[in-house]
């Protein structure tokens, strides 16, 4: 099969081979045939034409993959891309053979370069291979780990989130619940005074003094005659019926039993301290 490969390329080399000249002093001149058949063959330098042809059959079919692999690539290619470029490769050199007047018998000598070809580019892969998968591992694992971290940040944005929201409604569900307790202590404390006032006013049992009066009139501690018409002046334009007849018939009666209240308070400090 090689010497089959060898000779598609006697019409291209014939001309090189016939023009190689060798002189050799101890060849003895002789007559007819030479008695050898790769002399008869490929003419008498018939050594020189197949080491020729070799070297150029090799050279055309394994130079695009000795510079692809280590001269462009630098790595092995992959299985699929390296089959492409094979196949591709050696439909090239089975045309080209075939123009440079090869017969089919000689196109499976171009199935060694095909596979040599493949070996060249294929070269390394094991390791090259497994570098690879474990770059791939790697950066899988990197990319969970962002991802976990990514989601363990929403989580505890979410959780902050939440948090503020529930410190938020805590805080606002107190601020009414201490409104509503404020509202609740001084309506009591108004019905307190309401009732503490209707006893006072309608009981003869109870005794009304100058404490009492002095409560009355919101007066505490040391009582003068200035504090005495301060405090009158002030609950009398309070409880004037102007400011009172626009509310409702109950605050109007309370309005009023204030009112009383007070001038009686009045009465009996101008009395005793002559205001």
């Amino acid at each position: 099969m090689l010497e089959d490969a060898f000779q598609s390329y006697l019409p291209v080399f014939q001309v090189i081979g016939n023009s190689i000249v060798i002189h050799d002093k101890w060849a003895k001149p002789s007559s007819g045939s030479s008695g050898s058949l790769m002399s008869d063959v490929f003419g008498e330098y018939w050594f020189i034409t197949l080491l020729i042809s070799a070297l150029l059959t090799w050279g055309i079919g394994l130079a695009p993959p000795l510079i692809t692999r280590f001269g462009i690539l630098h790595h092995p290619m992959t299985k699929p891309g390296a089959l492409v470029f094979v196949v591709v490769f050696w439909l090239f050199n089975v045309f080209l053979f075939t123009a440079l007047g090869s017969t089919s018998r000689t196109h499976g000598a171009l199935l060694l370069v095909a596979w040599a070809s493949f070996a060249i580019l294929r070269k390394g892969s094991r390791t090259y291979d497994e570098e690879r998968k474990q770059k791939a591992e790697e950066e899988a694992k990197r990319n969970r780990e962002r991802e976990e971290h990514k989601r363990e940040r929403e989580r505890m944005e979410r959780e902050r989130a939440q948090w503020q929201q529930q410190a938020h409604k805590a805080r606002e569900d107190a601020r009414k619940a201490q409104e509503e307790a404020d509202s609740q202590a001084e309506e009591a404390r108004r019905r307190a005074g309401e009732q503490r006032r209707d006893r006072t006013g309608h009981d003869p049992q109870v005794r009304k003094d100058e404490h009492y009066y002095a409560s009355v009139l919101g007066l505490t501690g040391r009582i003068t005659r200035d504090d005495v018409r301060k405090k009158y002046r002030d609950l009398a334009v309070k409880y004037h019926p102007d400011r009172v007849n626009h509310l409702g018939d109950r605050l109007k009666e309370t309005a009023e039993r204030e009112m009383k209240a007070i001038n009686e308070a009045f009465e009996y400090f101008k009395k005793k301290y002559g205001v």
